[in-house]
């Protein structure tokens, strides 16, 4: 018997041992939709009812138990699309009233995943049977809510308060051997015993050979009430300290307390109640967001559709031993690619093998290697001084400094040496690969791979693509960034590429502010209380005042008419102030790295805002908080938008993911442009046209921002916007060509055929009346008031000029034609947006078919019966579907597949972003 629903099921097969084994099918992952989840509970009811059935096991399909509730109905349910189940449904009538409180004993059967719901489900059965490589664990802080379905009230009661405390905020999985040692599964089975070992669990429960255990009234693991206070009261603590911008954190704590206080039930009561108030809240939307987003980043229009396959990458070549290089080389290796790290001389070259070797031991010292994996590791790494050992190379990564000519030559020479197939990438941060390439013939296979230092620890890889590099190459590259577990992020080229591009501002927003009287330390302690890990001037320290000299410049020079022009940095540096490698910067440092104000600041500050010409402004002196954070971030928005709208970001969600996991802008917040949105583009671009009256260019808004404002609109494009202008238009002049073709001799076809076109356009206008949001929906009516006042105007002069003769009718035919083209503003603006973003996502392809075909034959009927005012828009038309079908041809992208999602996902793959609560013995 099986329970068939549209997203997921149950199937249930009862063997002749007695034993019903109920199975979850939800592909990939075996997610717990609604769907998934009422139909378990229709299978456990079917099972109890069945006299055969003695016993039930749970499994799930395909070596994976679940991965979880199926986040693709967080959205549904927040807009209130989807009706949320009520509160306990699940954790109390499912799960502790069906499955845990049956009369029949259940038994889990847990392989590959059982995550968030998925092990809330497996801790409601009697006992957990898993392999050693299964991942069990409840992340679902890491999306903004807390374990709805008991996971607060059964974990404590399994491994004990302390650990499963741990588990929860830090949403770190374990590994079936560890389970076992805590207690969270009963025995550990190779894959290929696992049905076996669990059907025979559950029959020897039933014969009282094992214990029948209901974990939720277990009570043998949890510490005494003073000691569990005590780990509550610690477990705040730390997470106020290391997540004080959340609260989520500590409701999950406050509801794990009430079931210790007040008994099982009530925590269950609590946690039902808390999870309905979470799901709706700006940090959950934030958090679903980006894990979106980020799983999103591998869909390229374009690239990813066009049904390539990576080409295997066998070994990877690099130049620079540097930080980056090394940092670059380390991540390689720990992915088991094989290594050439080239350097110039003998001396670079230790030095780059060494620091690969130091960031090796120093997983050695956290206990993330052992001495064995070490070696292992380490020898796919080999040194060399020149190019002979280039020749079987896959992919070249070029990570030496920042210097045109240099980069020119050694592309140069890599094309002599290196085999035709072979990935020739670039990790410069800043330089227009075209220039670095302009000395070579492999334009298809040049491509920027930006990795962030410390290459081997921060997740983002930025993939530049120029106007001439492969897709084929892309795709190779995004499979290398899956593999050594980063999020790749491919955009376009230009001075600073996506993240560096955004963040320019970022520097220089606070150095406009210290000029005109603002605090250093103040700017940063806002910054960093707004979330990010640090604030522009402590930024600035740590890469270096070097680096931060030479990426400004170029952003000087690129982009003079908004860039802010500061002595500051270079006034420190000339007095032997390099940032943290000098210990000395905006801060001084001890031995051990601790930052602290340094007084003598001051004094370059005067300096440099008297050579800048400005004085102190008192009300930036005495800036708020949120003022700062406004000052430092809305540039960081604007350019964002400038990003956008030049087409380098194929959408905002991969500037927000970009913003996230490039620069630490707190996940929390959603990244930078849905931030933008939660406050509105309107109030954005009166702050920045109100700084830039007072200011000056840098705080101008772009062109993309001040039309987003000018029409309420949100930053990122929606494909359910749409201008309803060349709508409007079509119904009057379907009205009007009606009019004309009963007026004109002969033209009954077009009255016929324009008549029809007045009921479908009234439907349409009647019904975005009716539906669209009401900011939109005023302004509208308001439009479309106006308009059919004029509309009658024109028709009362217009039939009175058709009563006068032939030539009035040819000025009706005049205006119905103008109309017409007003109504390509539509298509004109869809092919726009296909060219920006090469996806025909906005663009459906029926409409430009039949535009084609439309405008084709009411053009070709216009010249055979002599009308010019039929052939000429209808023509027009013509060439404008024809274009749309050759754009559509290019760009074509099939729809992503609606499959349910958890969040195993991304764990599974190493791309979650990092835990917002680490344990109390690691450091942020």
């Amino acid at each position: 018997m099986s329970s068939r629903n549209q997203k997921g099921r149950t199937e249930i097969e009862v063997g002749a041992d007695g034993v019903a084994v109920i199975t979850i099918f939800n592909p990939p992952v075996n997610s717990l939709s609604l769907d998934v989840l009422n139909s378990l509970k229709e299978s456990y009811e079917h099972a109890l009812r069945r006299d055969d059935v003695k016993a039930i096991v749970v499994i799930g399909s395909n070596g994976k138990f679940s991965g979880g509730f199926d986040i693709t109905a967080f959205g549904g349910i927040q807009e209130g699309k989807v009706a949320a189940p009520r509160p306990g449904f699940v954790s109390m009538e499912i799960l502790s009233d069906t499955v845990e409180a049956a009369r029949k004993p259940s038994v889990a059967a847990i392989d590959g995943l059982a995550l968030g719901g998925g092990l809330e489900v497996a801790m409601a059965c009697h006992a957990r049977i898993s392999t050693s490589s299964a991942q069990l664990g409840l992340p679902e802080l890491q999306l903004g809510i807390l374990p709805g379905f008991g996971g607060t009230q059964r974990l404590p009661r399994l491994v004990g308060l302390a650990k499963a405390l741990e588990m929860m905020l830090t949403s770190k999985p374990i590994k079936g051997e560890e389970a076992l040692s805590l207690g969270l599964v009963d025995e550990i089975v190779p894959p290929d015993q696992l049905l076996a070992t669990a059907r025979r669990w559950a029959l020897e429960i039933l014969e009282c050979k094992r214990p029948w255990v209901a974990s939720l009234y277990k009570t043998d693991k949890l510490e005494p009430l003073a000691e569990a206070r005590e780990i509550l009261k610690f477990a705040r603590a730390q997470t106020r300290k290391q997540a004080p911008n959340l609260t989520h954190p500590l409701i999950c704590i406050d509801v794990v307390e009430e079931g210790i206080i007040s008994g099982p039930r009530a925590g269950l009561l609590k946690e039902a109640e808390a999870f309905q108030v979470l799901l709706h809240s700006d940090t959950c939307k934030s958090l679903v967001h980006i894990f979106f987003a980020q799983r999103g980043t591998t869909k390229v229009p374009g690239v990813t559709d066009r049904g390539l396959a990576p080409r295997r990458i066998k070994k990877v070549a690099i130049l620079g031993g540097g930080l980056m290089g090394s940092g670059i080389a380390t991540a390689l290796i720990l992915s088991n690619y094989p290594v050439i790290l080239k350097e110039v001389n003998e001396k670079f070259l230790q030095a780059g093998l060494d620091r690969v070797k130091a960031n090796l031991q120093s997983r050695i010292k956290k206990g993330n290697m052992s001495r064995e994996k070490f070696e292992k590791t380490f020898s796919l790494l080999k040194g060399v001084l020149d190019y002979e050992s280039f020749r079987d190379v896959d992919m070249v990564i070029e990570a030496v400094i920042e210097n045109v000519s240099l980069k020119q030559q050694i592309f140069a020479d890599l094309e002599k040496y290196c085999p035709a197939h072979c990935i020739l990438a670039s990790n410069t941060s800043t330089i227009d690969l075209d220039l670095i390439g302009k000395k070579t013939r492999s334009h298809d296979r040049i491509i920027g791979a930006h990795f962030f230092s410390p290459a081997h620890v921060m997740p983002l890889l930025e993939i530049v693509r120029t106007q001439r590099t492969s897709p084929q190459v892309i795709v190779d590259l995004l499979d290398v960034g899956k593999k050594i577990k980063k999020t790749p992020v491919v955009v376009g080229n230009c001075t600073g590429f996506a993240v560096n591009r955004m963040f320019f501002p970022y520097t220089q927003a606070g150095l406009l502010l210290v000029e005109r009287g603002t605090d250093v330390y103040k700017i940063d302690r806002a910054i960093t209380k707004f979330g990010m890990p640090m604030g522009p001037f402590r930024l600035c320290d740590l890469v270096g005042f070097g680096v931060a000299i030479a990426t400004g410049s170029q952003f000087v020079l690129n982009f003079p008419e908004r860039t802010y022009k500061s002595m500051l940095i270079p006034l420190m540096q000339e007095d032997k102030r390099a940032g943290e490698t000098t210990r000395r910067g905006f801060y001084v440092y001890d031995n051990k790295r601790k930052a602290s104000p340094d007084p003598e600041i001051r004094k370059y500050i005067e300096k440099s805002r008297e050579m800048s010409g400005v004085n102190v402004d008192p009300k930036l002196a005495k800036l708020s908080d949120k003022d700062i954070v406004e000052m430092i971030f809305f540039p960081v928005v604007n350019e964002a938008c400038r990003v956008l709208a030049e087409g380098i970001a194929v959408k905002a969600a991969d500037l927000d993911i970009s913003a996230v996991m490039g620069m630490g802008f707190p996940p929390y917040r959603g990244g930078i442009l849905f931030w933008a949105d939660t406050l509105g583009s309107k109030y954005i671009c009166s702050r920045l046209e109100e700084w830039s009256s007072l200011y000056g260019g840098f705080f101008k808004p772009c062109a993309y921002l001040a039309d987003r404002a000018s029409k309420g609109a949100p930053l990122k494009k929606s494909t359910e916007e749409f201008d309803t202008l060349p709508y409007i238009c079509a119904l009057l002049s379907a009205s009007l060509w009606t009019y004309y073709g009963c007026v004109k001799e002969g033209a009954i076809l077009v009255a016929t055929v324009n008549g029809f076109g007045i009921v479908v356009e009234t439907i349409y206008v009647v019904l975005f009346l009716s539906f669209a949001p009401p900011k939109i929906k005023v302004k509208i009516s308001v439009l479309v008031g106006v308009l059919n006042v004029g509309f009658l105007v024109a028709a009362i002069l217009v039939t009175r000029l058709a009563l006068q003769g032939e030539d009035s009718i040819k000025s009706m035919g005049f205006l119905c034609a103008a109309l017409n083209i007003i109504m390509y503003a539509s298509p004109l603006a869809s092919m726009r947006t296909v060219v920006t973003t090469k996806s025909v996502e906005y663009m459906p392809f029926l409409l430009s078919f039949f535009l084609f075909l439309s405008g084709g034959i009411w053009a070709f009927y216009g010249w055979l019966v002599g009308d010019y005012f039929l052939l000429v828009p209808n023509g027009t038309g013509f060439i404008l579907g024809t274009t749309q079908l050759v754009l559509y041809l290019i760009y074509k992208d099939p729809k992503p597949s609606l499959k349910s999602v958890s969040c195993t996902d991304g764990l599974e793959e190493g791309w979650l972003h990092q835990p917002l609560i680490l344990p109390s013995n690691q450091s942020s």
